[in-house]
């Protein structure tokens, strides 16, 4: 079990590796590809500081986590929090009267997902 875990938490870290660092170093095209516009200097910086910077420490986070099995349940724990936060703002939304394209729809779907495989393990561990 422990080398699911171990493993659940790299491919979470890589997947938001790949987002960090495209958000970071090519902020225009990656806001572009989630239908959002950067056209202020405070846009710009506030989605390279959320989709870049935070979403690179929350890598280092479950990297960090996936280095010590005494880690893993922090780990998995803040999977639960991060990705049913996401798909709980998403919701919210939806439920606001929001209709969002179907990539949205996918990334819910991703995160209610991960939110319930990351609370599966956690109830075997």
């Amino acid at each position: 079990m422990d080398r699911i875990v171990q493993v659940w938490l790299w491919l979470s870290a890589a997947t938001f590796a790949w987002i960090g660092i495209y958000f970071l170093v090519l902020p225009h095209e990656a806001a572009e590809a989630i239908d959002l516009q950067l056209g202020t200097d405070t846009a710009l910086t506030d989605v390279q500081a959320t989709y870049g910077g935070m979403v690179l420490g929350l890598t280092f986070l479950w990297i960090w986590a996936a280095l010590k099995p005494e880690r893993y349940a922090a780990g998995l724990w803040s999977m639960v929090f991060i990705y049913g936060g996401l798909a709980l703002g998403r919701l919210v939304a939806i439920g606001g009267g929001a209709q969002p394209d179907r990539l949205i729809w996918i990334f819910l779907a991703i995160e209610v997902a991960v939110t319930a495989i990351s609370l599966g393990l956690l109830r075997r561990r």
